[in-house]
């Protein structure tokens, strides 16, 4: 299985929308659906969404949409500067936003919702953080790790860097992962691999090829998962 770090994965993306014509807002909605699939899997009701104002939010907000409109009971949390949000992340948090969806920002309450919640789903940082994680970010990632009953990460734990797998000051414990296109090498090292939980990947609609013209030199030879099974330092 080939595996990425952070700037193969922007090539990938980016081709896949140049090249082949697959708008940004689609791959975010396969990501969505993606996650979507993890969360009935597990007849989960009560589902807290935890978003930034990057891509990996705009995962979280087209979440929160199929959630609400399939009938869980969801809680959406955002932080960061709305006026900050761009793009496809923009789209999905306007939908949100018109449907009437309350989008909430205070810790007390994330607490509580959390405690009650069957799913606590991190997408607040994705594969481009590229520095310590500090302030009310850091709160946040301590009230999931002290109070989820089960998380779910989108791409990759918040906080683990994408390339090495090192916790960038703190990162959210996850009971699994569900990674877009292909393996990250943070999800294969270091604390990285305790942090993932099980890895589940997601093609998303990229095509093969896109994937192929990276040519992508590092590979697993350990094809499935749970991940628990790899060996320290085997790829």
């Amino acid at each position: 299985m080939k595996v990425a770090k952070a700037q193969n994965m922007r090539n990938i993306d980016k081709r896949a929308i140049e090249k082949f014509k697959i708008p940004g807002i689609v791959l975010m909605e396969n990501a969505a659906w993606a996650v979507f699939k993890r969360i009935k899997e597990r007849n989960a009701k009560r589902i807290t969404v935890v978003c930034g104002i990057g891509n990996n939010g705009g995962d979280g907000f087209a979440l929160s949409r199929l959630l609400y409109i399939n009938g869980y009971e969801v809680n959406v949390y955002l932080f960061g500067d709305d006026s900050k949000i761009k793009g496809d992340a923009k789209t999905n948090y306007d939908i949100l936003l018109n449907m009437g969806v309350l989008i909430k920002k205070r810790l007390d309450e994330l607490i509580n919702d959390i405690k009650f919640s069957d799913i606590t789903v991190d997408a607040l940082f994705g594969t481009g953080l590229d520095r310590d994680v500090e302030g009310i970010f850091k709160e946040v990632i301590e009230i999931i790790n002290s109070h989820s009953k089960y998380t779910i990460s989108v791409d990759i734990p918040s906080g683990i860097n994408s390339d090495n797998g090192f916790k960038m000051g703190c990162a959210v414990i996850s009971n699994e992962t569900v990674t877009f296109g292909t393996l990250k090498l943070g999800l294969l090292l270091n604390e990285g691999r305790e942090h993932a939980g099980d890895v589940f990947v997601d093609n998303i609609s990229i095509p093969k090829a896109c994937i192929d013209e990276e040519e992508l030199n590092i590979t697993s030879t350990y094809g499935g998962y749970p991940k628990h099974l790899l060996k320290k330092k085997t790829l």
